[in-house]
């Protein structure tokens, strides 16, 4: 987190944004297109309404560790102001550094809770599988699956722990943003009806549709093993590093 703190804000705070500032006479002109810059060299360049949401939250926060620059910085700061100089003061420096530094440890902090709850869930639900159903029937599809396509117990189980890992409001269902964003976070080579990867938001409703037996635009644990099945190739190969002892 240090690391990308310094070098991230030495290149866009220190270096870009007092030359575009000089390029564009303007200060404030100079904080915006660095910002923005920011913003896109964080971007997965993912063409949807998520994506555009992300590149924007980026840029602000460009926006903000500039204004952490601007607000310490020393003695040149009114030269730089007026566009007419590219000095860089070390204490604007450190302290953009400083709130990058601390935001991406919260960002990690946070992201580590994440990934250990989804774990805990999944491990949970491999030995207890949550209740969608009173009667049973959903896990009792899976073994009559398993049996018709003679399916090894390694193979249901990787199955299983993608399943649960993709299943992030843990509900016991993976529903169309949760599909997605795990074809988008494991690099699945699968491709949209328009050659996309990964598939837009309705080439994966789609995706769902052709397993969804109760319609209701998600997947249970049975629907989701179907759906791996009618996929081409191997398609637990963009998941295999999730497969762990429980």
């Amino acid at each position: 987190s240090l690391w990308t703190g310094v070098t991230e804000e030495v290149a866009f705070r220190g270096c870009l944004m007092p030359r575009l500032a000089e390029m564009f006479h303007s200060a404030p002109l100079g904080v915006a297109a660095s910002s923005l810059l920011f913003g896109l060299a964080h971007w997965s360049f993912d063409v949807s309404v998520e994506s555009a949401f992300l590149l924007t939250l980026q840029t602000f926060y460009g926006f903000c560790f500039a204004l952490c620059y601007l607000l310490f910085d020393g003695p040149g700061t009114a030269t730089l102001w007026d566009g007419t100089t590219s000095d860089v003061t070390l204490t604007g420096l450190l302290a953009a550094i400083g709130a990058h530094t601390l935001y991406d440890f919260r960002a990690f902090y946070d992201t580590h809770n994440e990934v250990a709850g989804q774990v805990a869930y999944t491990r949970r639900s491999l030995v207890s599988p949550p209740e969608v159903d009173a009667g049973g029937a959903v896990l009792e599809r899976v073994r009559d699956i398993a049996s018709e396509n003679e399916l090894d117990e390694g193979f249901l189980t990787l199955t299983k722990t993608v399943f649960y890992y993709l299943d992030t409001n843990q509900d016991g269902y993976v529903d169309s943003k949760e599909l997605r964003s795990g074809l988008c976070t494991f690099g699945s080579s699968l491709r949209g009806t328009d050659g996309s990867q990964p598939p837009s938001m309705r080439d994966v409703s789609a995706l769902i549709e052709s397993v969804d037996e109760d319609a209701n635009q998600k997947l249970d644990i049975a629907e989701f093993l179907e759906l791996v099945l009618k996929m081409e190739g191997n398609p637990m190969v963009m998941v295999s590093s999730l497969l762990y002892t429980p």
